[in-house]
């Protein structure tokens, strides 16, 4: 709380109390000013629940007070009680009594309120009145993103680069609305992002290369389909569902445009399955239909079902590695290991040189403890092969001398993966039970801390961190998931 409220409080309040009864404005001075003084004291002592509970009390007995009409709007705020806020602004508002401070609390006061219709009207019309942009386009950016409000976002985005032009999230972010609405103009936002952190350059390579591909078709329904994709394939789930949207409106009997869509609803918390079904109605054949509807079956739980549609693929692309594999975990989770195995052989035979299958072999032998030695050894030592450096190998080998009690070796391969990767979580999950195992408990409390903290928050890894940090350490982070 600003404290430049509580310097001269007590001279504000008490003093026209002082006055009330020369002036003849109440009838009940005595009774205001002890409500006046237990006011002041709440200030200096209580919380500001109790002070703004004394505060809407006083301006019940001096509504014409818009000092302290200002000052319950702001203790009420603090409060977290947004709807009393309101009002007391509002009454400072009609009285044209609300400075353009004032007036950008009520709009977050209404925006705790989740009235982002109210917030963003107030927000723009202070922004309007010379309001200051450096705090008021930061909110109007996230209550337009809240709204999937993307014309606004781009707007905003532009203006919030013109005031901070080395933001990265802010170039990058433009530059990913206009992939989806004009394409041409997305790169250099998003060379600039990729310019201020490296980090994100696979991502801008990727988004370049697959928009400058889907160009040679020539059909520019087909290129917005390649940017949802791609969109999907970074975790930018709320774009691809709009760039989805798009496709479908232009082409509505575009069979994989409603497979794509129904995943991304599913990835934001939507069921999906109408869209999917959708899908498969206009082509029983299509591969996404297929397989996203199997996907869907998965997160229900019922594999069986999954196994149909993954199937039905597998009959329409039958060299296709990526169905193999998930044949293969669907059938593991049925309980047919021997059959799941010879579907992760099989995606290794039809793509020998992508580690990414001998991957998955290795992490099924590690997850069903199946012939460690003969399959996931094996199946690592090959992947390590394809590419020495890569963190997922250098870790599930970590994982695998752990299950073959050779420790030292295990260490080796794990602190090998996070010199490759420093913020590769599994593999800090695992060098943190790793020393669990060996008794060195400080070191473990650390390792899983940092996998807990990089791992996406709903993440196995994650959810493995705080099972173990609860377990051994009682750790009150990990209680509360």
């Amino acid at each position: 709380m600003n404290n430049r409220w509580d310097i001269h409080l007590w001279a504000r309040l008490i003093i026209p109390i002082l006055l009330i009864p020369l002036l003849g404005i109440s009838p009940r001075p005595h009774i205001i000013s002890q409500i006046m003084v237990r006011a002041y004291y709440s200030i200096n002592n209580d919380s500001p629940t109790e002070i703004s509970q004394k505060l809407i009390h006083l301006v019940d007995y001096l509504p014409w007070r818009y000092d302290l009409r200002e000052l319950t709007a702001i203790y009420s705020l603090e409060a977290d009680n947004p709807s009393m806020a309101i009002i007391h602004f509002r009454h400072l508002a009609e009285a044209n009594r609300l400075s353009l401070e004032n007036q950008i609390l009520m709009g977050d006061a209404a925006h705790m309120s989740d009235n982002l219709i109210l917030a963003i009207g107030i927000w723009e019309a202070s922004l309007n009145q010379g309001g200051p942009a450096i705090e008021l386009l930061p909110r109007l950016y996230r209550s337009y993103q809240s709204l999937d409000d993307y014309p606004n976002q781009i707007k905003v985005l532009k203006s919030l680069i013109e005031l901070f032009p080395s933001n990265t999230e802010y170039h990058y972010q433009l530059g990913l609305l206009l992939a989806i609405t004009h394409p041409e103009s997305a790169l250099g936002y998003l060379l600039i992002a990729s310019e201020l952190d490296p980090s994100l350059t696979t991502a801008v390579q990727t988004i370049q290369r697959n928009f400058n591909s889907s160009l040679l078709i020539g059909d520019p329904v087909y290129t917005q389909m390649i940017i949802g994709q791609t969109m999907a394939s970074l975790n930018e789930w709320r774009i691809a569902h709009e760039t989805f949207n798009q496709v479908i409106q232009a082409r509505p009997d575009y069979a994989d445009a409603w497979a794509f869509l129904g995943e991304t609803q599913q990835q934001l918390g939507l069921d999906g399955y109408a869209s999917i079904q959708k899908s498969l109605e206009l082509d029983p054949q299509s591969i996404s239909g297929n397989t996203f509807m199997a996907v869907y079956w998965q997160r229900q739980g019922r594999y069986d079902l999954a196994f149909v549609f993954l199937y039905a693929a597998a009959q329409t692309d039958p060299l296709n590695p990526v169905i193999k594999v998930e044949m293969g975990n669907t059938l593991a989770h049925l309980g047919d290991i021997n059959v799941a195995l010879s579907y992760y052989l099989k995606a290794t035979e039809l793509s020998p040189r992508d580690p990414t299958y001998w991957q998955a072999l290795a992490r099924f032998s590690i997850i069903y403890d199946f012939d460690i030695k003969e399959y996931a050894l094996s199946a690592t030592r090959q992947a390590l092969f394809l590419d020495p450096e890569d963190p997922v190998s250098l870790d599930l080998m970590g994982q695998i001398y752990i299950r073959l009690d050779d420790n030292y070796t295990a260490e080796r391969f794990l602190l090998r993966a996070l010199e490759a990767d420093p913020d590769y979580a599994p593999a800090h999950l695992h060098l943190g039970f790793l020393h669990l195992l060996l008794g060195q408990t400080r070191n473990a409390y650390y390792e899983l801390t940092i996998a807990r903290t990089l791992a996406a928050p709903e993440s196995p890894t994650a959810s493995q961190a705080n099972r173990l940090l609860q377990s051994y350490f009682s750790d009150p982070i990990a209680e509360q998931h």
